[in-house]
């Protein structure tokens, strides 16, 4: 998954000159400030085998108010200050606990979109650019794809 990763990221910042990878190998990343409330999600646009890494920090009970739940597996992950949890986002439903107690909980996530592995793939070019040929090929070769990426797991 890593190798995916790196590779896509290298291809844009060859390809995209001026452009940074801030949070590397991740091609994008946010800072949540506030309450951070997620309700229950899907990230559709992320890649669907893909990793969103998120890092809860702040002051905060963790067994009681940041408890990361994943709807498919019945299961909720108690998640400290600072402590990063993968989790395959564009997959599994997500969502966090509302914080109960007195304090202060962020987050920093860091994701890259299916669109910019897209890109990578295509050569650079968005799906728009290709011919009815490349494009029938393409659209083709995307249950090998994800079966491939489902088989990292």
């Amino acid at each position: 998954m890593y190798k995916r990763y790196r590779e896509t990221i290298d291809f844009v910042l060859k390809n995209r000159p001026g452009t940074q990878a801030c949070f590397d190998p991740w091609a994008s990343f946010c800072i949540n400030m506030g309450l951070v409330i997620s309700d229950e999600h899907k990230d559709m646009w992320n890649l669907l085998f893909g990793w969103c890494l998120i890092i809860p920090f702040g002051i905060f009970n963790f067994r009681t108010c940041a408890r990361l739940g994943v709807k498919e597996l019945g299961v909720e992950f108690e998640v400290g200050p600072g402590i990063p949890i993968l989790v395959p986002s564009a997959m599994f439903t997500h969502y966090n606990i509302v914080l109960v107690e007195m304090g202060m909980r962020l987050s920093l996530v860091a994701w890259t979109g299916a669109p910019v592995f897209q890109w990578k793939d295509l050569g650079g070019r968005s799906i728009k650019r290709l011919t009815a040929v490349e494009k029938s090929d393409y659209l083709a070769s995307l249950p090998r794809r994800i079966a491939e990426g489902l088989s990292w797991f």
